[in-house]
């Protein structure tokens, strides 16, 4: 009952978990990773809870509910601005045109994506439909699903990913063995395409709903060139059997590649060559990067997007699209974070994909900003040696530009 839920506190995981990615989606504010706090925190106590700043106080001291009240003030202050940014387009101060996209993890966050003027969904996550449930979504509940959401921004585009099962993802009943890394193993476009009675239900579903709607299909955790031919092959033959059994389709649908491991960076040039579009999955791509575990909270300090091995990577997915001339965008968590997304700006990412709560922001700080300036700081980051030396340039750039007490409470 989301009414009767103001915030949450996990003891596991960290800001790129499911979990939290989750929270946000769904605008309840959420701290993650805070060790014993089962143990620390009884019923009854009161309790202070930043989801900005990450921190939990209990029994706050007057001048600690003081100081939460001052910020929380300043944050309704710049939604008031936020809500007046609604409507105006996403145009840097020096003229470059952004295109704004929402993530989409449950049905329920569609129209807040569509009162936020999202310009289509740049990642529907359709996991939703498998976790939790005793058995798999039928071929005609996806076309519904994909159809009132293709209806809902029509003329638009909308990113469909398909099932990314596996790891933390599998439906209840869902037969599989037992691994010991299953981050690395059985998971994502590897599940999809070994078991075509899963896969081949879900793509008939998307060119039947793409008869009237924009829609795209993206395939997750891509390592090599072949997954990208065999997903389409598969779709012009569902293609082909639909027109077949004279049931209405799409001829076909375009076909992209979510860019979040390290051999879809280096190989970014040839998936361009068999893809239609890319897409950056800047979570994942952080985690197998950097070797580690988007969940686990012991690593929470070392899970950083403005490592510079990722500015390198994003760059180099980027130079690919450009030069292959596919769109290339950015659908993960740093899409949503106002200094990420400025050093996206800078490295020449023109399309974003944005939790749908967090469009707001983003437009507005887009309307603040110098793109210009954005492409110096982040060309010059690239080179950087800490990821903490990216952070603090990062922030001291955009600070010349906004109040960062607006979008940071603690700066």
């Amino acid at each position: 009952d989301r009414e009767a839920v103001l915030a949450i506190a996990c003891e596991q995981g960290t800001r790129t978990s499911h979990a939290a990615i989750l929270a946000h989606s769904i605008g309840i504010p959420a701290v993650v990773g805070l060790r014993d706090v089962l143990d620390r925190v009884t019923t009854g106590e009161m309790v202070v809870l930043d989801g900005w700043s990450g921190t939990l106080q209990v029994e706050p001291q007057p001048a600690d509910i003081e100081k939460a009240q001052r910020s929380d003030a300043r944050r309704r202050a710049l939604e008031r601005d936020l809500a007046l940014a609604v409507d105006q387009p996403a145009v840097t101060r020096d003229g470059r045109t952004l295109v704004l996209r929402a993530n989409l993890d449950l049905p329920e966050e569609l129209d807040q994506a569509v009162r936020h003027r999202a310009e289509g969904i740049g990642l529907l996550r359709t996991e939703f439909l498998v976790v939790g449930r005793g058995k798999m979504p039928t071929e005609d509940e996806q076309v519904r699903l994909y159809a009132r959401i293709g209806t809902a921004f029509a003329g638009q585009d909308v990113v469909i990913r398909t099932f990314d099962l596996g790891g933390d993802k599998f439906p209840a009943g869902f037969r599989t063995t037992a691994e010991g890394n299953p981050f690395l193993g059985w998971r994502a476009i590897r599940v999809c395409l070994d078991r075509p009675e899963v896969f081949r239900p879900q793509v008939r579903a998307i060119l039947r709903a793409a008869a009237h709607a924009q829609l795209k299909l993206m395939i997750p955790l891509v390592t090599t060139v072949e997954e990208v031919e065999a997903t389409r092959a598969i779709v012009a033959e569902e293609a082909a059997a639909l027109r077949t059994a004279g049931i209405e389709a799409a001829e076909s649908v375009p076909v992209g590649v979510m860019v979040e491991t390290p051999a879809a960076v280096l190989v970014a040039d040839r998936l361009a060559e068999v893809a239609d579009f890319l897409s950056v999955g800047t979570n994942d791509l952080v985690q197998y990067t950097l070797a580690v575990d988007r969940g686990n909270a012991r690593l929470a300090d070392r899970f950083t997007p403005h490592h510079p091995a990722i500015l390198r990577a994003l760059a180099q997915v980027r130079a690919a699209a450009d030069a292959a001339g596919k769109e290339v965008s950015v659908c993960g968590g740093m899409a949503s974070d106002p200094v990420s997304a400025f050093l996206l700006l800078g490295l020449g990412y023109r399309t974003l994909s944005v939790a749908a709560p967090s469009l707001p922001l983003i437009r507005w700080l887009v309307r603040r900003v110098d793109a210009g300036e954005a492409a110096a700081c982040a060309t010059a980051l690239c080179a950087a040696r800490t990821a903490a030396a990216v952070t603090a340039r990062a922030r001291a750039a955009l600070g010349r530009a906004v109040d960062l007490k607006l979008i940071e409470p603690d700066a």
